[in-house]
Order: C-alpha cells, then structure tokens, then sequence
C-alpha cells in the first residue's frame, strides 16, 4: 500500500505533466497563428463612394445634398507561402438566407469595426477552389441599400447616418472609414466542407488557407474615390492628392 507523501508525489507529477502538455499545444497553436500571419497578408486597396440625391423634403431637392447610397471595398490578399491559396467569402448567405439552400456557406467575413460598430460586408459568392497560378486574389465587399436584409436591415441605417445637408457628410464619412478597423473571419467549418470536396486529397497538404482571424491593413495615405458610377471612375478623391 502506498503511502500519503507517494500519493501527492504521483498526483504532482500528472499534474506537472499535463501542465506541460498544455503549454506545449498553447505554444504550437500560436506559432501556428503567428506564421498564418506571416504567410496571409490582406491589405484594403480601394475604397470607392457611390452618391445619391437626398430630398430634405418631399418638394424639393437642394443643390449640393447628397448622400452616399453605395460603398465599395476592394481586398487584395496576399500569399507568401509556396502552397495553394483558397480563401473566399459569400455573406449574400447571411443577408439573403431564405432557409431553402442547404448547401449556402458563407465561408469567411470581412468585418468593417468601429466603437459599439462591427459591420458585416456584403460579398457574393467567390469561385472557392486552390489557384496554383496565382499568390494574389482580390475580393469586393459592399455597403448598399439593396443588398441589406429585409428582416434585419444594417447597411440601410447606415448610410442614413450621412444624409446631413451639403457636403460634409464625405468628410465625417472619410474619417469614420479611416479610423476603422476591417479583419477577414474564416468560418473554418465552411473552408472543411470545400476541402472534402476535392477529389484529389493529395493535395491538400499543398494548399493554405485562413485558419485565424487576419487583421487587414489599410493603404497609405488612405483616401476615397467620391463619385465612383458605371459611367465613370469617380468625381475627385478625398482629401485631395494637391494637398
């Protein structure tokens, strides 16, 4: 029979062991995240205003109110490992779900966040399969109207806040962009799903994808193409390249 000093000395070396082994994965699940981030990179390239009149009232329209009824966001992700890149997103799944399709993944989010803000943007579905013939992909994401949930709206009352009269509402729209933050979510439950569906699994362990939230930087100097249309690139740019 054992005695009591053996007992605590055999209690403290499972413990200690599995201390161990838990700081051991810890250790490895963050070297795991910090080299994602070394092989991911996401940078915010564009960012483009579509205007619209706004009515102050139901007689009239005043000279010079607008609002912006659209705006745009081009991602470019990058990749500086040697694998497969795979990396999409589809919130059209989120906004527009009707319950009817089964097989609607939205695969990862890009979050626009600031303060009591965290703004899912809109993205249709992207062609999610490995490029072996590109490091670069870009991804657009959208705030506009008609995008919006009907049951939830988010993008709507947004942009209602920027319906001030004349023109300032460019400028304090500029300044909350910029001192926004915008990380890409992988829904990594959406990324397994398109990985049992390639026919071919030996390549998996040749293709990388985000398994962490990446944080994205944005270009600088940071500015806005006001303006942007089908018809044209945009107005001006804000602030302005003269000063």
């Amino acid at each position: 029979m054992k005695s009591k000093q053996e007992n605590i000395t055999i209690i403290s070396i499972v413990i200690v062991r599995r201390f161990i082994c838990f700081f051991g994965i810890a250790i490895i699940f963050v070297l795991n995240g910090y080299a994602q981030i070394n092989e991911l990179s996401i940078e915010l390239e564009i960012v483009s205003i579509s205007k619209g009149d706004y009515h102050p009232s139901p007689q009239e329209l005043v000279k010079g109110d607008t609002f912006p009824k659209r705006i745009d966001f081009e991602f470019i992700v990058y990749n500086n490992s040697n694998k497969m890149l795979m990396i999409g997103s589809n919130t059209r799944c989120y906004y527009h779900f009707d319950g009817k399709d089964t097989n609607c993944e939205e695969i990862g989010r890009f979050l626009m966040i600031n303060g009591m803000d965290t703004i899912p943007l809109y993205t249709d579905r992207y062609y999610l399969h490995p490029n072996p013939h590109s490091g670069v992909k870009a991804i657009w994401g959208i705030i506009e109207s008609s995008k919006d949930s009907k049951t939830c709206p988010i993008f709507t009352p947004f942009l209602r806040r920027w319906t001030n009269v004349g023109n300032d509402n460019i400028k304090e729209l500029y300044n909350y962009l910029k001192s926004s933050r915008f990380v890409y979510v992988p829904i990594l439950a959406d990324y397994q799903r398109a990985l049992n569906k390639i026919n071919n699994k030996s390549i998996i362990d040749c293709i990388i994808y985000p398994r962490n939230t990446l944080e994205v930087k944005k270009k600088e100097p940071f500015s806005v193409f006001v303006g942007y249309s089908e018809e044209k690139d945009h107005d001006y740019i804000y602030p302005s390249e003269d000063k």
